[in-house]
């Protein structure tokens, strides 16, 4: 039995509003307009055959009676009272004479002619004995009552009866409030209680006219049904007239013409898709999503293939996350290599928003992708011309000297300081001989041959000096220009008392722009190198728990990291400013996105070889060892000390980071400035939101492996280097402590930058 019960109930939920189609439905409906005594009423009689056919429409058992006397009234109510003893709903409706003595409401039949005030008894039906009959109804009871209009019989009566009762009684306009209504029962006037409602122009009362309107109208609930009407008579009557409604009604809605059964969506079968594993997104392309009854449809993901990430742009999903039918049809799967097989179904629900629930899958197959060949990407050659180290010849004498190039390398250049290149016979002032460069161009490794020049004193004092150039390896590191070697051979002198050889210097280094120096450290506790060097925060040794338990796969297994030598990390990710410095010195290119928004604001749209560029260049400028920082060294650091998710604890909350969901001031064009929210425990800004920052490590897709000294994951040829923080454009998912992603070395993005690590001595 109670199985039985729980699949009716069941059924009844499904249906929704559908369910009051199986229920019995009984109406009288009298209209009243050929009065005996009183003028006529042109409009009741078609209100009331309106209504009825209406309501015939609907499924009702209609009974309607057109200008009834007191005996036809009161038979016909009797026998509505004995149908609604069995049906679920019934419904009066009334439209004629009504009046309200001693605030009791009265309907007046045709043959009514109340002349003195007991005739009321004999000739009039009390509103109490129609609301008795519905009532009776098992669900719901209805009394719809278009009976205020301008009423003769309450002047007739006051004239007629001249008794002390009858000069007591009270006879007020329209009907008086129903306020002892019955349960379940629902008294509706046209008019408020005390006011007069109009009979109209046209073929109806303007009550039975909004009523006429709506009731067929499907999907409309009962306390609707009355504030449609209300508002519609209102206009149309220009504020003279307001329904009003009485009564309780429980929370069981109720419609006249209630919405079909709901059908659920239609989700079609999804063919199987095939991937390759190349790292590149791939649309999903999911259409065929509909529903019969036009209902919206939203989508919620319940499963996930393995082997890469589900996204919407460049948002990634997570079971759970909700979507329009519409963004289902533009997502992307991007395989992360780690997998190749049946990577499983993409599985989702796919909702109507009125119960019903219908599962989608598409299952996903990664292949293994034809391999291009590997080859080194593209980088960047510094060569530069570098100085011979010459020093500018001396006479004993004083005499003036001329220099002749007897002889130049086999292989490169011996160029001026004007960049011309020097050949045999060409003269060369002596204080140009210390600004002699020599240029190896794409010379190999090995002997490049002998510059020579001959001094000449004019007085037939003459020496040659001769310089053997050797060209070896590139330095550690590559980039950079191949190490010259110079070797000094003896000076061959035709008068060797007049003429002193001199040994020539060993080559003086490159010059560059020079940044003043600045004392460091700073009052608040930071380094900073040079003026437009980023300030910098030392970070103590320390061990810590890397990776979550929780969250993606990429940040699993955790394990312990013990950072054994001190660091200094960059207190802000290097901004505009700091990076405009690189530029006009011209080691770094002009980012992407220029300096809108201010200094301040985190560099943005470089790539993983620009950042390596400006360390490059720091380290250059200021003698120390800068770097990127590794991927374990920068979780250490953006803890600022904690275990929990983000640095402040496990709720991301509002205000703490620039992400798209974590509060505070936000545009979704620029990140804000490096300082704009909270330091972590460490002193640094930014660690969570901001920009995504590089790091000095390849990606992989978990910790399987991980060093444990805090060391960066290096391998040849890495193209995808990690990134770390999260950016402004991002959830407040991105931002927590452990989590990690990745990106192309060489590709820019506008909301990738870095901070920088310079190494302690």
């Amino acid at each position: 039995m109670r199985l039985l019960w729980l699949c009716m109930a069941a059924l009844l939920l499904v249906a929704g509003p559908s369910s009051s189609a199986t229920q019995r439905r009984v109406a009288l409906v009298i209209g009243m307009g050929q009065y005996v005594s009183v003028p006529n009423l042109p409009n009741p009689p078609k209100d009331a055959r309106a209504i009825g056919e209406s309501l015939a429409r609907l499924g009702f058992e209609v009974d309607t009676h057109v200008d009834s006397d007191y005996r036809d009234f009161a038979k016909s109510l009797r026998e509505f009272g004995i149908k609604a003893q069995n049906a679920d709903v019934a419904l009066i409706f009334y439209a004629g004479h009504g009046m309200q003595v001693d605030r009791e409401n009265y309907l007046i039949p045709i043959d009514a002619r109340l002349e003195r005030e007991r005739d009321l008894i004999y000739e009039a039906m009390p509103l109490d004995r129609l609301l008795g009959e519905a009532s009776q109804a098992r669900v719901l009871g209805i009394v719809i009552l278009d009976a205020c209009r301008n009423n003769p019989f309450a002047e007739k009566l006051a004239q007629k009866v001249q008794t002390a009762r009858a000069r007591a009684m009270s006879v007020g306009p329209g009907l008086a409030r129903v306020d002892a209504t019955p349960k379940d029962t629902l008294v509706a006037l046209a008019t408020r209680a005390d006011a007069l409602a109009e009979d109209g122009e046209g073929n109806h009362s303007p009550y039975a006219e909004a009523l006429l309107a709506n009731l067929e109208m499907q999907g409309l609930e009962l306390g609707l049904f009355f504030r449609r009407v209300r508002d519609q008579v209102l206009k149309a009557t220009h504020g003279r007239q307001e329904p009003f409604t009485f009564g309780s009604l429980g929370a069981e809605p109720f419609y006249f013409n209630p919405l079909p059964p709901n059908a659920p969506p239609v989700v079609p079968v999804l063919a199987p898709l095939d991937f390759s594993d190349d790292k590149t997104p791939k649309p999903l392309n999911i259409a065929g999503l509909s529903d019969p009854d036009g209902d919206r449809l939203s989508v919620r993901i319940t499963g996930l293939p393995k082997g890469g990430a589900l996204q919407l742009g460049d948002r990634v999903l997570l079971m759970g996350d909700a979507l329009t039918a519409e963004q289902l049809g533009k997502l992307t799967f991007t395989p992360d290599g780690s997998y190749t097989g049946q990577a499983g179904p993409l599985t989702f629900a796919v909702e109507d928003g009125r119960g019903a629930n219908v599962a989608g899958s598409l299952f996903i197959k990664i292949v293994a992708a034809n391999r291009p060949p590997a080859v080194e990407p593209e980088r960047q050659l510094h060569t530069v011309a570098l100085p011979l180290g010459l020093r500018v010849p001396l006479d004993p004498d004083g005499d003036p000297l001329f220099i002749t190039v007897s002889e130049v390398p086999g292989v490169g250049v011996v160029r001026k300081s004007d960049g011309a290149g020097l050949k045999v016979g060409d003269r060369v002032a002596p204080e140009e001989l210390s600004k002699l460069t020599y240029d190896p161009g794409l010379a190999p490794q090995g002997e490049a041959g002998t510059f020579a020049y001959v001094v000449d004193d004019q007085r037939g004092g003459r020496a040659e000096a001769r310089v053997r150039i050797a060209i070896g390896t590139r330095p550690a590191g590559g980039g950079g220009a191949p190490n010259v070697a110079t070797t000094h051979e003896p000076a061959k002198a035709t008068q060797t008392a007049s003429v002193v050889t001199v040994p020539m210097a060993p080559p003086e280094p490159t010059k560059s722009v020079a940044l003043p120096i600045v004392p460091a450290p700073s009052e608040d506790g930071t380094l900073r190198d040079c003026r437009d060097c980023p300030a910098l925060v030392v970070m103590k040794p320390g061990s810590f728990t890397m990776g979550s338990m929780g969250g993606d796969a990429s940040s699993k297994p955790p394990h312990k990291v013990t950072i054994a030598k001190p660091f200094a990390l960059g207190k802000f990710e290097v901004t505009v400013a700091e990076w405009n410095a690189c530029v006009q010195a011209g080691a770094c290119k002009a980012a992407g996105e220029p300096g809108e928004g201010g200094d301040r604001l985190p560099v943005r749209n470089v790539h993983w070889q620009d950042a390596q560029d400006y360390v490059a260049w720091l380290t250059k400028q200021t003698g120390r060892k800068y770097r990127l920082p590794t991927e374990a060294e920068w979780e250490f650091a953006a803890r600022g000390g904690a275990d929990s998710a983000y640095w402040w604890g496990d709720v991301f909350g509002k205000g703490k980071a620039n992400c798209s969901d974590c509060g505070g001031a936000y545009d979704r064009k620029l990140p804000s400035p490096v300082d704009a929210f909270p330091a972590n425990g460490f002193g640094l800004f930014g660690t969570a939101g901001g920009v995504a920052e590089w790091v000095q490590d390849c990606w992989h897709p978990n910790y399987a492996g991980a060093p444990k000294d805090g060391a960066a994951r290096e391998e040849p040829n890495c193209r995808e280097r990690v990134i770390r923080g999260g950016s402004w454009r991002n959830d407040h998912s991105y931002a927590a402590s452990a989590s990690r992603f990745y990106y192309d070395g060489d590709v820019r993005y506008i909301a990738n930058g870095f901070r920088v690590v310079r190494e302690m001595e």
